[in-house]
Parts: structure tokens; sequence; C-alpha cells
């Protein structure tokens, strides 16, 4: 079962990113919002939905039966991924390193709740942390691991630590970076 919650959390942490990327390449810009609103739906109703239809067919149709069909939404999915033909572009020369650095730090700084969680992160979580029980810099890096390597991280971290033991800490960065999708 951990094998296969890090096989889908390593896989998801491609795919989504590459979804993202490729729904404006797809979606025109006109109803490019539209686009992702549906798609946003779409997931939210899946998330819901998913669940009850897969116990209702496990219920009613037997264990072989639900997997199968699990199976066959992974080749619907595979079969319209490959149809799906974005338009090529040629990726611009790359600028140089400073000059995307530059650039990198001033996008951080013009976006107000980016910068503030950064500066919380990586000032404010340390100094709150260092009066509590959890205040070596092995808990903060242990925080940080827990909500940086993904869905596979946050899974073995969250099975890891025991809830409501010595360090609920790490259990909450893991549970609340799970359910916060990435």
């Amino acid at each position: 079962l951990y094998l296969e919650a890090a096989v889908f959390g390593a896989a998801s942490s491609f795919f989504y990113p590459a979804l993202n990327a490729l729904i404006p390449e797809l979606v025109p810009p006109d109803v490019l919002q539209a686009g992702n609103a549906l798609r946003g739906s779409s997931r939210q109703i899946a998330l819901l939905a998913g669940p009850v239809l897969g116990g209702a067919l496990v219920a009613f149709a037997g264990l072989p039966l639900a997997f199968a069909a699990d199976a066959a939404t992974f080749f619907v999915s595979f079969a319209a991924l490959a149809l799906a033909r974005p338009p090529r572009h040629e990726p611009p020369a790359p600028a140089p390193l400073l000059r995307q650095i530059r650039a990198g730090l001033a996008y951080t700084f013009s976006v107000p709740w980016l910068w503030i969680f950064i500066f919380a992160w990586a000032v404010v979580l340390p100094v709150a942390l260092r009066g509590s029980r959890y205040g070596s810099s092995g808990a903060h890096d242990s925080i940080t691991l827990c909500t940086s390597t993904g869905r596979p991280g946050r899974h073995a971290s969250a099975a890891l630590m025991p809830f409501g033991g010595q360090r609920p800490l790490f259990f909450f960065a893991s549970a609340s970076s799970t359910q916060a999708g990435a």
C-alpha cells in the first residue's frame, strides 16, 4: 500500500503541473477561464463521487470488476492525453543566469502573499519553534521535508508520526499539507 501511494504520489507530482501547463495550450484564450472552472469543478465532483461509485461498484459487482473498471479509466485517460495535440512552440533562448535570478526575485516580491509566506516559513516558524520542545533545527528541517517531498513524503511522515503522540506538530504539518492537495 505504501509503495502504491509512493508511485501515485510521484506520478501526480509530474501529472498535475503538466496538466496545468497543457490547458492554456489546448483551450482558446476566450474560454480559458471557463475551461479552468470546468476542470476544477469536475475534479471536485470526481473527488466526492469517486469513492461513492467505487464503493458501490465493489459492493454490487465485486472487487475484481472494480479494479478492472479502475484500470479502464486509466486507459481512457491515456487515450485522451494521447489524442491531445497542443501546438508546437519553440522555447525562447534562455536568459543569462543573473537576469533570471533578478526576474525571479522581482516576481517574488511583487506578489505579497508569496514573500510573506516565504518570510513566515523561513523566519517566523524557526523563531516560534525555538521556545518549544520542537525547537531544534532538525524540527524545522523535518517540517520542511514533510511539506516539500510531495505526497509520498507527506504520507510516509504521516504514517511514521503518531497522532497525538510526542510529535503532533509533524503530524499536523504532514496531514495539513496532504489535504492541501499537492
